[in-house]
């Protein structure tokens, strides 16, 4: 070769697996030529759960390919750029804007797809610990859904059950909602989704102290914001972490039931009865919760 600078140091590289991607391509057929025509083009790797995002841009115009491993993306790039350096063939103007230039040879191919993030589903499970404006404490299990859409947005379930901790009455809430935002790729295995929703909840407390069998049931509506972040462990594990908060704006008055009560004879007389109490669930809500993930979709 005449020049010690070959085709792929020339190569504008970029993108989070663009170092990977420089060590491979100097293994292949592109290294053994030190044409400058490799100056023309530039190539972008992006790290993506379960794969990569291959994109050249030759000019104006851009071609993109979603790719299973470094190799596949080393040789999609030998593929799209051996016509430009060995003067052999031109780039066409329909090839650039996102038709196959050439097949792979070698190795496995990748799917001949548009090259945009593959949709996938992640469901995750964990404890959630929440304290109300009105000091009750709740912890419970939680689940949760995210069905991750391009462009880079994401809709889901959240779903939670929990028991008042520290306090003489027993109280339980049921709460489900639904959930989106935008979903944002902050390192090759870190995610951040934060979102907002609506949910409807039902509740119930048991109070053992008082001298009266009685217990209240209220339900109603509420808006939740939330944050998480989401670190890949490999294999479709992760684990996630969310911040959030919850306003029960919509909250309708308890019915107070009376099962039994008692008089000064010690005698037990029946009166059941309803009667309208105000509800107790607190106005704001403060989240934190820990969950193991599973993916579902996208590439493994």
């Amino acid at each position: 070769m005449g020049s010690d600078v070959n085709c792929v140091d020339r190569l504008p590289i970029q993108g989070s697996a663009a170092g990977e991607l420089r060590s491979r391509l100097r293994l292949g057929r592109l290294a053994q030529s030190d044409s400058p025509a490799c100056d023309s083009a530039a190539i972008r790797l992006q790290r993506l759960p379960g794969g990569y995002l291959l994109s050249l841009r030759l000019g104006r115009e851009k071609t993109e390919r979603r790719v299973r491993s470094i190799n596949d993306a080393s040789t999609w790039t030998e593929s799209w750029l051996e016509p430009i350096v060995n003067e052999r063939a031109s780039v066409t103007p329909a090839n650039r804007s996102g038709e196959n230039v050439g097949t792979p040879t070698g190795g496995a191919q990748p799917e001949p797809t548009q090259a945009t993030p593959t949709s996938y589903l992640t469901f995750g499970v964990g404890p959630e610990f929440t304290l109300g404006s009105n000091e009750a404490v709740f912890l419970g299990p939680a689940i949760f859904g995210q069905y991750r859409v391009v462009p880079p947005i994401w809709f889901g379930l959240n779903v939670g059950y929990g028991w008042q901790l520290a306090d003489a009455r027993e109280r339980r809430l049921l709460r489900a909602s639904v959930l989106a935002g935008p979903a944002w790729d902050l390192a090759p295995r870190l995610s951040f989704t934060p979102g907002i929703g609506i949910g409807i909840y039902s509740g119930r407390m048991l109070d053992p102290t008082s001298t009266t069998g009685q217990s209240m049931h209220m339900g109603g509506g509420y808006f939740e914001l939330t944050t998480r972040a989401t670190y890949e462990l490999g294999n479709r594990w992760s684990v996630s972490g969310a911040l959030g908060g919850r306003w029960y704006a919509i909250t309708s008055k308890g019915k107070l039931v009376t099962v039994q009560t008692e008089d000064d004879s010690d005698e037990a007389t029946s009166s059941p009865g309803t009667v309208s109490m105000p509800s107790e669930v607190p106005l704001l809500e403060f989240t934190t919760t820990f969950d193991v993930c599973y993916r579902f979709g996208g590439a493994p």
